[in-house]
């Protein structure tokens, strides 16, 4: 009977056939897409081999009229010509008429030249021209009018709004042998004979053509009813590749348009080899990873049916069948775990009864009867000797005391807040206690929002005015409170007195006792160890109390707590929520 798979062997064999299917497959359109690059980078390359090709037989087009007029400005015949001043009307006629047969001598061998024009002293000698439009003189003669103003000595334009209509035209200055400026010749072209510089160029798929500057058409390799392209360059750039050069002497640009499909129909053939490359990888993959999933699954489902034993509360069970390697490594290893689970809940039960416990003097703490009745027997003496203000005063300044430590059950609260329930206290003592002391709070607002445990500095201050301040006829006691040592992500925030102090035996006895090394009967040592015991419970041991005093110059208490502010790290923890 054949074995069905294991849930285990199950996730394994689906989880390594995706894996590596989609490897396989992810490396399969890195080659192809590779393959297709380099197919279609080659046939980029004859398209711009194409396009170069055809700009460079326009700039020698463009060289060649630019050449011509140049020698027909220095030919001998042209030069007395334009240099013959007259005044009479007849000569001045006849010079004219043998200007423009110059101009017809030149445009004559020219097949793809239109008109000549020479422009003189306000007036112009054409050769045979057709017929062109006002709009044409008028534009003509604005370009004519910016150019002999200009420092250039030749240039290029076109006039007209593209197609059929379009003018290439070259202008350029003339002057006599001795450099006396004369005037302008213009000579001008159909733009429709550009045609003749795209003939050979193309290929499937490929069209190539010239533009003005701003896009519109000026000659192409196909055409429409009206003998020029239109708008062929507003198709779809992602179903073409456009090729652009600007030509460097006239306004010409060359385009190519080249259909993607063009490029895709070369590397077609290249899908089907990695496609059945690919069938065959997962194929192959699928057989290698059952095989595996089948020798690897009995080992893990047997530690797995451990675990899910002792995550249901057994735990006198061990795996029993340890195999080689790594597998076996992990073996060993859980059955030391559920091992040590047995002292860890011994020994959890124990913390959280010390906790309980501490707790517990926490809010005995909150409610110190010892204060209220001190306190209540100084507000009787004060109604006693008639200071009711003060009286009056010092209730306020006790209930506002209760209400702020005992306004929530959080345990977690600000250092602001912690620092605003210290001054009521400090105020009401300096009521009990008027003229035996001062206090500073010398605290930066950046630290104002760090993370504190309710209640632990009230402790510590007390313990300055009760056991510190011992001789009460002293009236230059002082308190101060401000920050300490700063390091990584631990802060001290240090109380400092200058009362009697403790002598250095004494202080070691504190110090042990309040880190649980020894027992030491003190009531000036339980609040500390109180403090110090509930900063180590919640924030860890390298945090706590630390003293330093000398006999007889007070004494110094640094707190060290994490420096975390409220609403960052854990959740706050709330009275008997652990």
């Amino acid at each position: 009977m054949k074995k069905n798979k294991t849930l285990f062997e199950t996730k394994v064999f689906y989880t390594f056939v995706i894996l590596v299917v989609a490897v396989i497959l992810f490396f399969g359109l890195i080659y192809s897409k590779m393959t297709f690059d380099i197919l279609y980078e080659e046939a980029l390359d004859n398209a711009k081999a194409d396009i170069y090709s055809v700009d460079a037989n326009l700039e020698t087009m463009l060289l060649s009229i630019e050449r011509e007029t140049l020698y027909f400005i220095v030919n001998e015949n042209y030069q007395t010509a334009i240099s013959v001043s007259e005044t009479n009307e007849t000569r001045k006629f006849q010079n004219a008429m043998a200007l423009s047969a110059m101009l017809n001598t030149l445009i004559a061998p020219q097949s793809t030249w239109e008109s000549v024009f020479y422009y003189y002293d306000g007036e112009k000698s054409v050769s045979s021209y057709k017929d062109y439009s006002q709009e044409f003189w008028k534009e003509n003669e604005e370009k004519i009018a910016l150019f002999e103003k200009s420092s250039d000595k030749s240039r290029w334009w076109i006039m007209g709004n593209g197609g059929e209509d379009a003018v290439l035209s070259f202008v350029k200055k003339v002057y006599t042998y001795y450099g006396e400026y004369k005037g302008i010749l213009e000579v001008n072209m159909p733009c429709n004979n550009l045609a003749d510089r795209l003939a050979a160029a193309g290929k499937e798929g490929m069209y190539i053509f010239f533009t003005d500057s701003e896009g519109r058409v000026l000659s192409s390799t196909v055409e429409d009813g009206n003998g020029y392209i239109g708008d062929f360059l507003n198709l779809d750039d992602t179903k073409n590749t456009i090729l652009r050069i600007e030509n460097e002497r006239a306004p010409i640009r060359t385009v190519a348009v080249i259909d993607k499909k063009y490029f895709r129909k070369s590397s077609n053939a290249i899908f089907p080899v990695v496609a059945g490359l690919v069938f065959i990888l997962i194929f192959a993959v699928v057989l290698l990873v059952d095989y595996l999933s089948k020798r690897l699954s009995e080992p893990i489902v047997n530690i797995e049916n451990v675990v899910k034993m002792v995550s249901d509360g057994r735990r006198d069970v061990r795996v029993t069948k340890i195999p080689k390697g790594e597998l076996g490594e992990l073996s060993l290893r859980i059955n030391e775990m559920i091992k040590n689970i047995d002292r860890l809940i011994g020994e959890n039960a124990e913390v959280e009864r010390q906790k309980r416990v501490l707790e517990m003097n926490y809010i005995q703490m909150q409610i110190n009867p010892h204060f209220l009745y001190n306190a209540l027997e100084s507000v009787c003496g004060m109604i006693a000797i008639s200071e009711n203000k003060a009286a009056i005063h010092m209730i306020s300044s006790i209930s506002s005391f209760y209400r702020g430590i005992l306004k929530n059950s959080g345990c977690f609260i600000p250092l602001k807040q912690e620092i605003r329930i210290v001054n009521m206290y400090l105020e009401i003592m300096k009521l009990r206690y008027p003229n035996l002391f001062t206090y500073q709070i010398s605290l930066d607002d950046e630290v104002m929002d760090v993370r504190m445990i309710k209640l632990v500095l009230q402790p510590v201050v007390e313990n300055c005015i009760v056991h510190g301040f011992r001789d009460k006829k002293r009236s230059d006691y002082l308190i101060i409170i401000e920050g300490g040592e700063e390091k990584e992500d631990a802060w001290e925030i240090v109380i400092k007195d200058n009362g009697c102090g403790m002598e250095l035996d004494e202080m070691r006895k504190i110090q042990e006792y309040i880190q649980g090394q020894e027992s030491y009967d003190s009531e000036r040592s339980f609040a500390l160890y109180n403090v110090n015991r509930r900063l180590k419970l919640h924030f860890g041991d390298e945090y706590g109390i630390f003293l330093h005093s000398d006999a007889g110059e007070g004494m110094e208490v640094g707190i060290r707590v994490p420096f975390v502010k409220m609403g960052e790290g854990e959740d706050v923890q709330t009275i008997g929520g652990g």
